[in-house]
């Protein structure tokens, strides 16, 4: 009966192991998901800022180009995240890697844009633009903010791209100048600061109460 009963408690105490491991697995995901979203609505936000006072002191487009110098930051510091990450033991998980590759993707496509839209640019007047830089940078922010809430299972991310999206890109669209820049910085803020924020919030709020009630049940 002894043996049996100490089966029981191992099998249970194994049980509660694996539960706990991919509890652990899911927040180390969710966070490390939570950061590459927010560090990218920082960046977007920082160089628009920085791009629309350089546009309206200079009054020129090719200003624009600061966005490829986004893009090597951007990907500089997800490599460095990713190094941090194998330094410290975390385990590769198959969902971080999509999330990291949707965000590669997104830099690729900003820094084909920009190139492009500098190609497209006749006589440097933003009217005659053939492809608008602002606008196709809120239409890749809102694809990679969904696909990273779509990955994730969180309808928060999802449903703030979706209410940033059209107010975003229908500003940028009908803006001219400088001014586009504020409708970057409105999208960048509301699909992927602020829902990055509250997913680390969240987050770092479950891990406390978490251990919390760990604490209470070694005192008991």
């Amino acid at each position: 009966m002894e043996t049996e009963e100490n089966k029981k408690l191992s099998a249970e105490h194994s049980i509660e192991i694996i539960r706990e491991t991919i509890e652990q697995s899911r927040k180390v995901i969710t966070r490390n998901c939570a950061v590459t979203l927010l560090t990218w609505g920082i960046l977007i936000c920082v160089t628009a800022t920085v791009i629309g006072l350089l546009w309206s002191y200079t009054n020129s487009y090719y200003c624009n180009l600061g966005w490829i110098v986004m893009v090597f930051i951007g990907l500089l510091i997800n490599s460095k995240m990713i190094i941090e990450e194998e330094t410290a033991g975390v385990p590769k998980s198959f969902i971080n890697d999509i999330t990291k590759n949707i965000w590669r993707t997104f830099a690729v496509v900003i820094f084909t844009s920009t190139v492009a839209s500098q190609v497209t640019n006749f006589g440097n007047d933003p009217i005659a633009q053939e492809l608008p830089i602002s606008a196709t940078i809120n239409i890749c922010m809102t694809f990679a903010a969904i696909m990273t809430g779509i990955v994730l299972k969180s309808e928060m991310i999802s449903l703030f791209a979706c209410c940033g999206s059209y107010s975003s890109i229908k500003a940028a669209l009908d803006c001219n100048g400088p001014e586009e820049m504020a409708a970057v910085i409105f999208g960048g803020m509301l699909m992927m600061v602020i829902p990055g924020a509250i997913a680390l919030y969240r987050n770092r709020k479950t891990k406390g109460r978490q251990n919390e009630t760990k604490l209470n049940e070694k005192e008991q």
